[in-house]
């Protein structure tokens, strides 16, 4: 069985990115609450986050998706992890977490059906951030923040 065959069963469900969007001047986190009425997660609030595409690059789909979904254009991003996840199919997903420093544009929602963008800080992102996945992508966030000898 060649490899591409084994990722492919292994990740039923493909790979996704998810972005933690960094506010250096406010010391604030984007994070967005779920609003559709048929999702598993309404009324959750979650790290910004979407499906890697066929034959796309986590990194492609980062930049992508901070475009369709946000109006900007990562500047400075570090990659914080690459972790399997489970959806709540009971499939795992490949899921690569980063941290977007710098950007270009102005923040809108483009995904306004979807969710609400909320600016917080680490103390609320801590509290009303509860998945696990969510809240690991936080504190590798954290971690970088502080090494990097930022107010986080």
């Amino acid at each position: 069985m060649s490899p591409e065959n084994t990722t492919e069963r292994r990740y039923p469900d493909g790979g996704a990115v998810m972005f933690l969007v960094y506010d250096s001047s406010s010391d604030k986190f984007i994070v967005e609450k779920r609003m559709r009425d048929n999702s598993f997660y309404k009324g959750f609030f979650m790290v910004p986050a979407g499906h890697v595409e066929d034959g796309e690059k986590p990194e492609n789909t980062l930049i992508r998706e901070l475009k369709e979904e946000l109006c900007i254009v990562p500047l400075e991003y570090h990659h914080l992890d690459t972790f399997e996840s489970a959806s709540l199919h009971g499939n795992l997903l490949l899921v690569d977490a980063y941290l977007v420093k710098s950007y270009e544009g102005t923040i809108e929602n483009e995904e306004k059906d979807k969710c609400e963008l909320y600016f917080m800080d680490l103390d609320e992102a801590d509290q009303k951030l509860v998945l696990a996945q969510d809240r690991y992508v936080l504190s590798l966030a954290r971690r970088l923040l502080r090494q990097n000898g930022q107010g986080i």
